[in-house]
């Protein structure tokens, strides 16, 4: 194979339209896609192959003399416009040909070949056609459009020989040589590399067209103009609140088709759920969402696919709403002091209000704490004033607003103190221990009064003056006028002082003075069980004289009855006569025994004795005994109401009473 089948089969190929490509060729004679950065990393000793060409023969020559063909081609340097050019371009490795062979070629350092010429006959080069670059004047192979070098797309045809071509290599020699190479410089050196736009200005103008056409339908669509999708179109109009015309677009290319109706449907519930959360949010306004809400309820009236969602937040909407403007009325009142106001108002701010809500929590306790701050600070100025029912006023009416609260019980509890206080030290200035008592022992069972050690002493103290008056006024009306007169007094200190131990011990001695029945006085003993001592109301004398509180004594024989005094009593004083309707002949004796001791006896009486009244000293006598005697043994039948010829003695007002002496008194 020759040297130029080679550089045909190892030719490179354009990455961008595939057509084959010149050796350092700067840009594809095709496509006019730039390739300068392969000819220069692999150092091609020239661009350009006509020169090449034109030394062709003489190469050929030199080798049939022995010398090599590598020796005889003048090299030539690239230009410093190709190597800048190259250096800005981005390499692009030669794809070799089919049938490439594996090894030598210019991948071995072998210079790169002019295009192939075609032989004839018995090989002789055959005549080829050229054209040749109006603009750099590099010659190209026929059938290009574009010059390899300077991309123009401006040739004009110049057909040579390859005969003639290889008769002038051999004749000029090395001035042709020169000469060629003369060329070639100055060709490549008009073929420098032009600016981007000048090499490229179709495809700039093509580009920023398309660019103007994209943009031009970008805003017709976004604007509303082009809108092939009647969903989208529907969406833009709710968007835009036109109800009429989104309901004009459902119905002429929406309804019927239930994937549109479907994806309506999902934009209406999500428009209307995001409107909702934006107007909770507060990253909408109020008017906003009431216009989103107004145009999905009218169209949402005709088309009906919203159902629950629709309901839910048009049901919640006037809650949220009223509470929205409670939050904001209760930050204006707590900005202008108006703390009891703002309370109010945030506590008017519902759960479904999730902006405000915990934050209507928090300022309501922020309100609620300055409010009693200045609920206590006019409590205490009423307090110090000693208007202790207007400073409980203003409690009362706070805690009607905030409830009760601890420190609104602490300031309670000083008004209260403050009050018992202040009206214990008025009944004490004014002596009055009466009134004192009952205001202490409503101190004592008020929860909220702190009773002090000062009002305990001042009460203490005024007791025992009290005591000692009661005690005083009592024995004197004793000694002036009695019992009689000296129990009402001590009544007066009990009802003061029920519990008081000395008065309820002057109690009992004064009314140990009160007389008292004998009847009442316990019993010890009797010594006969038949003998009868009855009791009777009224009861009349031989004389016609009646009386009553008599008892009377029945017996044949003798009597006696022990009554336990145990040295409580005094006196005893009764009255005695016989009954006026004993036996003419019939005696009864009657006596008293104190202590075993006689301290009075009668003589026998009889019917028609006069009446016996008397008074006996029975100072601490236990034991008082009372005896009936009767001298007559003979027993009589009973007849009638009476013992026939039995004894009859009656004692009239039997008393018991006691008289103090001054040491009972001062015990």
């Amino acid at each position: 194979m020759s040297t130029m089948d080679l550089n045909m089969e190892e030719r490179s190929f354009c990455p961008a339209c595939g057509a084959a490509v010149v050796d350092g060729g700067v840009f594809c004679a095709r496509c006019g896609a730039r390739i300068s950065g392969m000819a220069e990393a692999e150092a091609a000793p020239t661009n350009n192959w006509f020169a090449q060409a034109s030394n062709l023969d003489g190469s050929q020559n030199n080798a049939g003399n022995g010398t090599k063909s590598s020796d005889a081609t003048p090299k030539t340097a690239a230009t410093a416009s190709d190597r800048s050019a190259s250096s800005d371009s981005t390499f692009i490795k030669p794809v070799k040909g089919p049938g490439t062979a594996s090894s030598g070629g210019r991948y071995s350092g072998q210079a790169a070949a002019p295009p192939p010429t075609e032989r004839v006959g018995n090989g002789a080069p055959a005549a080829r056609s050229e054209s040749r670059c109006k603009k750099c004047g590099t010659v190209v192979p026929k059938g290009t459009t574009l010059c390899w070098k300077c991309a123009s797309a401006s040739t004009e045809s110049n057909t040579q020989a390859s005969s003639a071509a290889s008769g002038m290599a051999g004749a000029a020699g090395a001035a042709g040589s020169a000469k060629a190479r003369t060329a070639m410089g100055s060709a490549e050196k008009a073929s420098a590399p032009r600016g981007f736009f000048s090499m490229h200005k179709k495809l700039v103008f093509i580009a920023a067209a398309v660019c103007v056409v994209l943009i031009g339908c970008l805003v017709l669509f976004f604007s509303g103009v082009v809108q092939t999708n009647p969903v989208d179109k529907f969406s833009k109009q709710v968007q835009n609140n036109q109800y009429s015309d989104a309901l004009e677009t459902y119905f002429a290319s929406i309804a019927g088709d239930s994937a549109k109706e479907v994806a309506t449907s999902d934009f209406l519930k999500q428009h209307l759920e995001d409107a909702w959360r934006g107007y909770l949010d507060e990253t909408i306004s109020k008017s906003d969402f009431e216009g989103v809400l107004k145009t999905v309820q009218r169209i949402d009236e005709k088309i009906g696919l919203l159902g629950r969602t629709l309901t839910e937040i048009a049901a919640n909407y006037p809650e949220v709403a009223t509470s929205k403007a409670a939050y904001q009325n209760g930050v204006d009142e707590f900005e202008n002091g108006n703390y009891e106001a703002a309370m109010a108002a945030f506590s008017h701010v519902q759960a479904a209000d999730e902006k405000n809500y915990n934050k209507a929590q928090d300022q309501y306790l922020q309100a609620k704490n300055l409010y009693i701050d200045s609920i206590l600070a006019s409590a205490n100025e009423k307090l110090i004033g000693g208007n202790y029912d207007g400073a409980l006023d203003i409690l009362m009416t706070a805690e009607r607003t905030v409830g009760t609260e601890s420190r609104f019980n602490d300031m309670r509890s000083r008004i209260v103190t403050a009050d018992f206080e202040s009206k214990m030290r008025s009944a004490a200035d004014a002596g009055d221990f009466t009134y004192m008592s009952a205001v202490y022992n409503d101190a004592l069972e008020n929860d909220a009064c702190r009773v002090s050690a000062e009002m305990t002493g001042l009460y203490s103290d005024q007791q025992r003056k009290f005591r000692q008056d009661i005690i005083d006024r009592s024995i004197t009306a004793y000694k002036s006028e009695g019992y009689e007169a000296a129990i009402p007094i001590i009544s007066e200190g009990l009802t003061v002082l029920p519990q008081d131990e000395n008065l309820l011990k002057y109690d009992k001695l004064y009314k140990s003075c009160v007389p008292v029945d004998l009847t009442n006085i316990t019993e010890l003993s009797r010594s006969s069980s038949y003998p009868s001592m009855s009791s009777t109301s009224n009861i009349s004398d031989i004389y016609g004289n009646e009386y009553t509180g008599a008892i009377y004594y029945n017996e044949i024989h003798n009597l006696t009855i022990e009554y336990y005094l145990n040295g409580l009593y005094s006196e005893f004083s009764f009255s005695c006569f016989a009954d006026a309707k004993m036996g003419e002949s019939k005696t009864v004796k009657f006596s008293v025994t104190a202590d075993d001791i006689e301290i009075f006896t009668t003589d026998y009486m009889n019917r028609r004795s006069d009446i016996i009244s008397t008074t006996l000293n029975v100072s601490n006598v236990r034991v008082l005994s009372i005896n009936w005697h009767s001298p007559d043994e003979e027993y009589f039948d009973w007849f009638g109401p009476y013992y026939l010829g039995s004894s009859h003695l009656y004692l009239i007002n039997p008393t018991l009473m006691r008289s103090l002496t001054d040491s009972d008194l001062r015990s």
